[in-house]
């Protein structure tokens, strides 16, 4: 294999977009804590509802910060990173408790709202790959849509398809009564 090297002479002052994105990270560093403390109480989970009224709802609640680990990864803090993967973590509980999730995923949903709670989720491994548990996580989650899950059967393997438009972590539901 034939090697190139590559030798720099000349050092230039980083561009002035450059300068205005950096200070924007900065600013968006300082402010988002503010933000999540405003809304959240001191477990991180949401100053909301004690019950949840309905079906619809927990992928409002993940939206709230799914963009924090991406925003670390394009340079945002490690602190805001850290924080990002504990309000993950107290959205979980909170919509846990409210019977909306089980076992870490949505118990019932359609998977345009899947999409929009699992992107936080998704985040996490472009912003550190080497977590363990979220890997174990990922292949917990992907076991529930190709039948590794025995109590959530939401892939029919004879025709080879999901088994219902509305499907989780309890399996496909096959009756539209919210």
């Amino acid at each position: 294999m034939r090697r190139i090297a590559v030798q720099g002479c000349t050092v230039a002052p980083p561009p002035t977009w450059a300068l205005w994105e950096r200070f924007l990270i900065d600013r968006i560093n300082e402010a988002a804590p503010d933000f999540q403390e405003r809304y959240t109480r001191q477990d991180g989970t949401f100053v909301w509802r004690e019950r949840w009224p309905g079906f619809d709802g927990s992928d409002d609640g993940y939206e709230s910060y799914h963009n924090w680990p991406l925003f670390y990864a394009l340079g945002g803090s490690a602190e805001l990173h850290d924080r990002s993967r504990w309000l993950w973590e107290a959205v979980t509980k909170q919509f846990t408790e409210y019977g909306q999730i089980y076992r870490e995923f949505d118990a019932n949903y359609d998977w345009m709202h899947h999409g929009e709670s699992s992107i936080y989720f998704y985040y996490f491994g472009l912003a550190d790959p080497t977590v363990h548990r979220d890997r174990a996580r990922t292949l917990r989650f992907a076991g529930m849509y190709i039948g590794e899950d025995a109590e959530a059967q939401n892939w029919d393997p004879v025709h080879k398809m999901i088994r219902s438009p509305i499907t989780g972590s309890r399996g496909p539901r096959f009756v539209n009564e919210w």
